[in-house]
């Protein structure tokens, strides 16, 4: 579990990613998304993959029903009340248009007639950027190397972050001990960006959120370099994306007896 302020009733953060994925070498890889993994903000994980495998045109209607699904799933399993106040994050691989934004926003408008306040966030996670964070202060750790150099010199330590905008943050995830020799070069940050529909636009609460979620996968005993909350969505749409080539293969199997369970670790 990780720390998390309990500053509302409900708070779910959602996760939205991608894979491409070829049948053969020759053949033409094709983008599959994987629609999502939902924890609770204290990391809890509640759902796995709550849809089929989509392709990339047809992710958003299928984000909507897959969202809808799952949110009716655990109100029914928490006995959600009227006067609940609920906020959704969603960690998503690639910049939201604003069609699938106000898409979105149409299924947070009818969960306010039902909830006392909802709002919501979209985050775009990124590590596509050509950001890179130096600090100063940073003498670095001795290396092992035979040569005894220091590495990590003015790299930042892990979790360091560096607001850019009033909607955008960088944050390390990667410090100087995890560079392998002094000839490492500086690990790159991860770039959180605000989209404009946003009603919850705290992007430092947004961005030690995401930080934390990076330390909780079941893959290693170490951080990785994404929040989990996109890299298990990856493997979903990954895996997924090779099974509908398997024939007689059921996705149906996906969406009720593992739905629960980390199946794709």
């Amino acid at each position: 579990m990780i720390a998390a302020p309990r500053t509302l009733a409900h708070e779910l953060v959602i996760g939205i990613g991608s894979a491409h994925v070829k049948e053969t070498r020759l053949t033409t890889p094709e983008r599959v998304v994987g629609i999502t993994t939902v924890f609770s903000a204290d990391g809890n994980y509640l759902l796995s993959n709550t849809s089929r495998e989509a392709d990339y045109d047809d992710y958003p209607r299928e984000l909507l029903r897959s969202l809808t699904d799952c949110i009716d799933t655990i109100r029914n399993r928490n006995a959600w009340q009227r006067s609940d106040e609920l906020r959704l994050v969603f960690h998503v691989f690639k910049p939201l248009k604003d069609i699938e934004a106000t898409a979105v926003k149409e299924l947070v408008q009818r969960l306010t007639q039902t909830y006392a306040r909802v709002e919501f966030a979209f985050v775009h996670v990124s590590t596509d950027h050509d950001w890179v964070m130096f600090d100063r202060t940073s003498a670095g750790i001795p290396s092992w190397g035979a040569d005894g150099r220091t590495k990590g010199h003015y790299v930042p330590e892990r979790g360091h972050a560096v607001p850019i905008g009033k909607r955008e943050l960088l944050v390390a995830v990667g410090g100087p001990m995890d560079l392998k020799s002094a000839l490492h070069g500086v690990p790159k940050p991860l770039l959180l960006k605000l989209h404009p529909q946003s009603t919850f636009t705290d992007i430092e609460y947004l961005g030690g959120q995401a930080f934390r979620f990076t330390s909780m996968s079941w893959r290693n005993m170490y951080p990785s370099r994404t929040p989990v909350t996109i890299l298990y969505s990856d493997l979903i749409a990954e895996l997924l994306g090779h099974l509908r080539h398997v024939r007689n293969w059921n996705a149906d199997a996906v969406t009720t007896k593992l739905r629960s369970s980390r199946w794709f670790l």
